[in-house]
């Protein structure tokens, strides 16, 4: 806004000149000494009265002279701002638009979506609850699915849980994952979306098992499977027929809970503890055979496997085949550290 002030002098009258642009042209250039102080004083006198009319002026003549529409149907060659590299512009966008594309680049909504119980055992409950949410960002909400349930959006953020089930093979491999999807659409017909899984796996167990005890046949009376290999075929008589209930049951051999969901059969376990009993290990046939034993940083032989692709059924009731593997002798050192490779 035209500002005020005061002087101490002579007072001299400055005519007001009423079109800005001739008190601009008075102040052109003086090369050939055509500019009297007369000119200048008006021409200050009215650009201080019309200030703000001299940059309406001026924006305007800006404006104008640049085109108030922009169209370009070449692909960009360099992203710049919120303009991505290889955009056209076929249609007409105002001046308003295109900077509105380049200074504030386009942000999706936040999506987050999760499962319950994200890693499960073969056969254990299907129930799974997916709970989802969304933060708006840049542009309003419109359309939200869940699971390929639809959604009312509300046009900001939401939140919310969804029912559904999971399912696996009969017969899986190491292991199998079920992914779940929600997809968000805005206001800019932009979709953005966001996946969650349930993944199922098998159990690997471990522990001691005491052969000291009679099976089918006559005695064990722990047998040294290095020094008399034909008995592991009653051992893996013995563990066979009762090999569910001997996995499950598993103590630990002091490394709790004696189970553990897995993906191999390869683990170090640290700290066993082997009571004067044989430490056993069970894992699924589909795992493969371990290549070593590995004791207290020495490679052992002494580890048979004494079942091989055995019917095992789990805590949750499904079956499948597992391999075992025993020590050939006791163990009674409380700090064993065995690496299955």
């Amino acid at each position: 806004m035209p500002g005020t002030g005061s002087y101490v002098g002579t007072n001299v009258n400055a005519n007001y000149i009423y079109q800005v642009d001739d008190a601009l042209y008075q102040l052109r250039n003086n090369s050939s000494n055509l500019i009297k102080p007369q000119d200048i004083r008006d021409s200050i006198w009215t650009l201080w009265n019309r200030v703000d009319d001299a940059q309406i002026i001026a924006s305007q003549s800006l404006y104008a002279s640049s085109g108030t529409t922009y169209t370009n149907s070449n692909p960009t060659t360099v992203a710049v701002g919120g303009i991505a590299i290889g955009s056209s512009f076929s249609a007409t966008y105002s001046v308003q638009q295109m900077f509105d594309m380049l200074l504030y680049p386009y942000s999706a909504p936040t999506l987050s979506l999760s499962t319950s119980n994200t890693i499960r055992q073969f056969g254990s409950s299907t129930a799974v609850t997916l709970t989802w949410s969304v933060v708006k960002t840049k542009e309003s909400i419109t359309g939200i699915t869940v699971d390929n349930a639809s959604v009312i959006a509300n046009g900001g953020n939401q939140n919310g849980t969804k029912a559904t089930t999971a399912t696996h093979s009969l017969t899986p491999g190491i292991q199998q994952v079920q992914t779940y999807s929600m997809s968000v659409v805005d206001a800019s017909l932009k979709t953005t979306t966001k996946t969650a899984t349930v993944t199922w796996q098998h159990k690997i167990y471990w522990g001691t098992v005491d052969l000291s005890t009679s099976a089918t046949g006559g005695a064990l009376n722990n047998p040294n499977l290095t020094l008399t290999p034909s008995s592991a075929v009653a051992v893996g008589l013995y563990i066979g027929a009762s090999a569910s209930s001997i996995l499950k049951n598993l103590d630990g051999a002091g490394i709790s809970p004696g189970s553990a969901l897995a993906t191999t059969y390869a683990r170090t376990y640290t700290d066993m503890f082997g009571g004067n009993k044989y430490f056993i290990w069970g894992h699924p046939t589909v795992f493969g055979s371990p290549t070593k034993f590995v004791v207290d940083s020495f490679n052992n032989v002494a580890f048979t496997k004494v079942c091989s692709s055995i019917a095992f059924v789990n805590e949750s009731g499904f079956s499948t085949n597992y391999d075992i593997w025993i020590s050939n002798t006791q163990y009674n050192s409380p700090n064993t550290t065995v690496t299955i490779i």
